[in-house]
């Protein structure tokens, strides 16, 4: 496996110390971006762009929102983990909406911290089982009836099945698979379903196709 590079985003010196301790302990992980703000974040990403950066939202003159905004802003293609004390379903949609890749609880074990930032550097995102009830419970979702968003927009049947696997956090090989597809196709299909929702990344298809009663979360 190849070296994922981590930032940091947190107030809380001892709290990304222990982090950065924990992910530097991993052959896997290396911490290479350290902020106490988001304005000490976007300052060190002028010179290192981390794969995935850790952030909190509670910070000082920036906060999260802000931050990530900002660094969505400047197409800085690091993938954004909120990391946070808030678990708030209002709130973590809202982050999901605005473009984070991923929302954890500080009260996650290092363990699915480890894999939430695998997750999103695979696959583009990660949702657990409380992010992905959170969801249901937060989207009016309608039964799908039609693949028709308006006339000029239209998903295929295939489509429809890549999204509803994308959502089951499969990976792109595991969609191939299931399919009987080269992975090369998958990639292909995921392409143009942000080309066809306007999204930045798989997170935002999903939050749009939701929304518009495309697919719905309700068997996953």
């Amino acid at each position: 496996m190849e070296q994922i590079n981590v930032g940091i985003v947190d107030d809380h010196r001892i709290f990304r110390q222990g982090i950065k301790a924990l992910l530097n302990s991993n052959e896997n992980f290396e911490v290479t971006l350290d902020a106490e703000s988001g304005k000490d974040c976007l300052g060190q990403l002028n010179s290192v762009v981390p794969d995935v950066l850790l952030l909190d939202l509670d910070m000082p003159e920036m906060d999260g929102i802000e931050t990530l905004e900002a660094i969505l802003k400047k197409d800085i293609p690091s993938k954004i983990i909120i990391l946070s004390m808030h678990q708030e379903e209002a709130l973590i949609l809202h982050m999901i909406e605005k473009g984070a890749h991923g929302y954890l609880l500080k009260s996650a074990s290092y363990e699915e911290i480890s894999t939430a930032i695998q997750e999103v550097v695979s696959n583009g995102y990660y949702y657990n089982s409380a992010v992905i009830n959170i969801m249901r419970n937060g989207l009016k979702i309608k039964k799908r009836k039609t693949v028709r968003l308006h006339p000029q927009i239209a998903f295929t049947e295939r489509e429809i099945e890549v999204l509803e696997l994308i959502c089951k956090e499969k990976t792109a090989q595991e969609i191939a698979d299931a399919l009987f597809l080269s992975q090369r196709t998958i990639e292909g299909y995921k392409k143009n379903l942000l080309e066809k929702t306007n999204a930045r990344n798989t997170t935002g298809v999903i939050i749009y196709c939701l929304k518009h009663g495309i697919i719905e979360l309700a068997n996953l």
